[in-house]
């Protein structure tokens, strides 16, 4: 995630670690010169993941950056793994998991599985931007999966150059928050029937949106989601981003408000401000000021394995159940405070409601289902 230019935001969540405690996530290698003198706990590593054998979990935005990771880390703890990418993408994902030690990809140094480990993984090339194309996907999953233990909507456009879908929706609400609305709307039957499987405990079944603390931008705070017109609105590369990172949030307590109970777990996680490949988007929104910005970070920000550590202890952890069914993180275990705005009933009623009105009129009337079927 790109690091924002205000002093005050920088300040607050470029880091969030205690210096007394101890860092004890060895399999993650330190980068920039700024995180080698950090040493503190980030509250999760991922030795602790439990066994997943059994389990299937998907990811979106699995080709780069923290969803790679993210898949890598579920793989290795013996779940199979949907991993979905952008057509584009997908097969230098695919040839980054079958190495097995460190390997350069999407401008980044990262560590692969191995060829026999990265057979759990079962790639799947989906254009996020057109939903039609995401609905071909979820119906594809529908007939072909007989359980989904966790959803983790990992994808998402950066700060980066504002445009519109070739459907004429702001392509940021498009690809982080419509899409994910319809694959959850086509899966939730699947994730229901899991969560009455043998050996499945309340709550295990998850699942688990990428927000970000970018979500507290002004204009973000002034969208109402009232109208489809909202949905076409360009305000800007940083704000366009905010505003489908506060979507995040208010679409997790729609869910939990329309359409599960606690035996399905909904979360919102910010990763921190990570090095990835997504900080190179800002070049085309920001120009020199973006592909500064994006150098800096390779020295100061989080590295993606450190950024996936929050989803992860989201989706997999049983101290999350501890907390109330759509709550948001700013690290493990740490419930963030997000801005009023992304807690309000009415806010989260609009997106709800404009949100399908959208997905239908781009994607056919047919696309979603009813949010209670399978209960």
């Amino acid at each position: 995630m790109l690091l924002v230019s205000a002093p005050t935001l920088l300040a607050r969540r470029a880091f969030t670690v205690p210096a007394a405690r101890s860092f004890s996530t060895t399999r993650i290698t330190m980068t920039g010169a700024i995180q080698k003198l950090v040493a503190g706990d980030w509250g999760y590593s991922h030795d602790e993941i439990p066994d997943l054998s059994g389990k299937v979990a998907m990811v979106t935005g699995a080709s780069g950056g923290i969803g790679f990771v993210i898949t890598r880390e579920l793989a290795r703890h013996n779940a199979k793994v949907i991993a979905v990418g952008k057509p584009t993408d997908i097969e230098e994902g695919k040839r980054a998991m079958a190495v097995d030690g460190e390997t350069t990809f999407n401008n980044s140094t990262t560590t692969g599985l191995g060829a026999k480990a990265a057979a759990n993984i079962q790639w799947e090339a989906v254009e996020q931007s057109e939903l039609k194309d995401v609905l071909r996907f979820a119906k594809q999953m529908e007939g072909s999966l007989d359980r989904l233990d966790l959803l983790i909507e990992n994808a998402g456009l950066g700060v980066m150059d504002t445009n519109l879908t070739p459907d004429g929706y702001d392509s940021h609400l498009t690809v982080n928050n419509l899409a994910h609305m319809l694959l959850a709307n086509r899966l939730l039957p699947l994730m229901r029937k899991t969560s009455t499987m043998d050996g499945v405990k309340a709550g295990d079944v998850r699942i688990v949106g990428q927000s970000s603390e970018l979500h507290r931008g002004d204009k973000a705070q002034d969208a109402m989601f009232e109208n489809e017109e909202e949905f076409k609105q360009l305000i800007g590369p940083m704000m366009n981003y905010a505003r489908s990172k506060a979507a995040v949030i208010l679409f997790g307590k729609g869910l939990v408000k329309n359409a599960v109970s606690d035996s399905i777990r909904v979360y919102a996680t910010h990763p921190g401000a990570v090095a990835t490949g997504q900080a190179d988007m800002a070049e085309t929104g920001y120009g020199l000021l973006g592909k500064a910005t994006a150098a800096m970070q390779k020295a100061t920000a989080r590295t993606p394995d450190h950024g996936s550590l929050c989803a992860l202890w989201a989706a997999v952890a049983p101290d999350a159940l501890d907390y109330r069914n759509g709550s948001y993180f700013t690290d493990p275990k740490e419930e963030g405070k997000e801005i009023k705005e992304a807690d309000e009933e009415r806010r989260v009623d609009n997106f709800w409601r404009v949100g399908q009105e959208v997905v239908k009129k781009v994607a056919g009337n047919e696309a979603l289902i009813d949010w209670k079927q399978g209960a």
